[in-house]
């Protein structure tokens, strides 16, 4: 079954990966194949997550979409 995440999920796989193996932004960067400037973005969630860094995560970007539930709809 696939897992879906969410951009601050991901980030927090990111620093765990990152402190698991001691390793720093820019060496995750390098890793990753992303530029320090836009991974230091995306570790503060100022950015979102990029395609490059979804597949070197294992992860692909799949849209969804949900129906928002209103007061007097004729669909409930």
């Amino acid at each position: 079954m696939a897992q879906f995440l969410n951009r601050s999920e991901i980030v927090a796989k990111v620093r765990a990966d990152m402190a698991r193996r001691r390793i720093t932004q820019k060496d995750m960067a390098r890793k990753l194949g992303v530029s320090e400037g836009y991974f230091s973005d995306f570790i503060r969630e100022n950015r979102g997550v990029g395609p490059q860094i979804l597949l070197a995560l294992g992860y692909s970007l799949e849209p969804h979409y949900r129906r928002e539930k209103r007061n007097g709809s004729a669909e409930e």
